[in-house]
């Protein structure tokens, strides 16, 4: 064993001064080889590199000119190496080859890595420490509010069907805090409410009588009028019971569906799953 041999990495081959070392695995052509310390390549694939023949580079130029627009016509991106991006002034470009860790995406000019593994990365690191990712990002806003307010406004606008499910999920998972919102926005804006009404008083007084038509439609009774007041009582009862409007009176059938506003189509649900539910008939 040679004295570069016991250098088993390219850090430590540089800080004994080696010029070469040996991990002991693969290098991408599948040589076991020694590597050279100042490219970090195998000196096996340097040899035969070297000593190819004018026809063999032929060929392997002629395969990698196919390889790249099969990459092209599959990913449909423009290839262009590093170099080329650096001389245009690109922040990113697009080989249509694997990285190390087989992801095909575009990659970072200034460093070469992968924009997936990066993703990968970030993803990894925020699951560890959120708290300092998240401060990161607020002190990046501060420095240009109006800049990141802007990219996220274009995002948005470019991305409406990824924000309402975004919207969505959050509301899903925090229906308290969104309540809390809502009745403090409604407290701020007391106004609001009537303004709409009398900008849209039309829809309003549509919307109102049709309902109505609908709930008058079916007759109950006194007993049974009755029961549809207890269970609207309920429903209040536990709404102060909870501080906020946690619970909703449902009709199983909905009233657009032609159901009738009768105790047996009544029930008390959350008001996340009255919302989710909608005019959808659940079986």
């Amino acid at each position: 064993m040679t004295d570069s041999s016991k250098a088993k990495t390219r850090q430590e081959a540089r800080d004994k001064g080696l010029s070469t070392y040996f991990t002991g695995k693969t290098c991408k052509n599948g040589h076991i080889a020694e590597r050279n310390t100042s490219t970090g390549a195998c000196r096996q694939c340097v040899w035969e590199s070297n000593h190819r023949s004018e026809e063999e580079k032929q060929r392997i130029k002629e395969l990698k000119s196919i390889e790249e627009e099969n990459a092209k016509s599959e990913y449909g991106e423009q290839l262009i190496s590093r170099a080329e991006a650096r001389s245009k002034g690109l922040t990113h470009y697009f080989t249509g080859k694997a990285c190390k860790n087989g992801h095909i995406s575009k990659r970072l000019t200034k460093c070469g890595r992968c924009l997936e593994c990066c993703n990968m990365w970030v993803r990894r690191d925020y699951s560890t420490n959120p708290d300092k990712f998240r401060q990161q990002a607020k002190d990046r806003y501060a420095l240009d509010p109006e800049k990141h307010a802007q990219k996220a406004a274009d995002w948005r606008a470019e991305n409406p069907d990824r924000v309402k499910a975004i919207q969505k999920g959050y509301r899903e998972r925090n229906p308290e805090v969104v309540s809390k919102r809502k009745k403090e926005w409604r407290k701020n804006n007391p106004d609001y409410a009537a303004e709409h009404r009398e900008k849209n008083r039309g829809e309003y007084m549509n919307y109102s009588a049709t309902r109505r038509i609908r709930r008058n439609s079916a007759v109950a009774t006194s007993i049974e009028t009755m029961m549809i007041k207890i269970k609207y009582e309920q429903c209040a009862a536990l709404n102060d019971e909870a501080g906020y409007i946690k619970y909703h009176v449902d009709h199983i059938w909905p009233l657009s569906r032609g159901g009738p506003h009768l105790p047996w189509n009544l029930q008390i649900i959350t008001a996340e799953s009255n919302s989710r539910k909608g005019s959808k008939l659940v079986t």
